[in-house]
């Protein structure tokens, strides 16, 4: 497998608790997934997982502008395609309907409200139900790096 490239978009709001730390919790739809080639497919295909992504953050402020990002993310799944549509009907199914992973990132934020962000969230729940045969148990997490731009008001 290999990494898929998609996007996220969602919003966020920042609290704080003191002037180094402060909490932020976010509301962000994400297409997720991988590329794959295999046994089913001729020249491979995408693994296409749509979430809304619950990440509630803590951030510790390290200078004017910079942050270290750390905290859970809960993830609803609202779409799957698994590229197998000739084998398995129903591919949302085929995957849990929660996910759970921890996120961990930097942020900086510019005195005007813009800010840039890198996060990688790795997955600690089993995304997977048996795929195609009982007696095989595939785990896998869903691992994201993800790069953000934005503006605060």
């Amino acid at each position: 497998m290999d990494s898929r490239t998609s996007f996220h978009i969602g919003v966020l709001v920042e609290v704080p608790i003191t002037d180094k730390l402060s909490v932020q919790p976010e509301v962000l739809y994400s297409s997720q997934g991988s590329k794959f080639s295999g046994v089913f497919t001729s020249g491979g295909d995408n693994l296409k997982l749509d979430y809304v992504n619950v990440p509630i953050l803590g951030k510790y402020h390290i200078i004017a502008g910079l942050s270290a990002e750390l905290g859970p993310v809960i993830g609803i799944l609202v779409n799957a395609d698994d590229g197998l549509a000739d084998v398995v009907e129903e591919d949302k199914e085929r995957f849990k309907s929660v996910d759970i992973g921890v996120g961990v990132g930097a942020s900086y934020r510019l005195p005007m409200g813009l800010f840039g962000s890198l996060r990688y969230q790795k997955g600690v729940s089993n995304i997977n139900e048996d795929i195609l045969n009982s007696s095989v148990q595939y785990k896998n997490q869903n691992n994201i790096f993800q790069v953000s731009a934005g503006y605060t008001f």
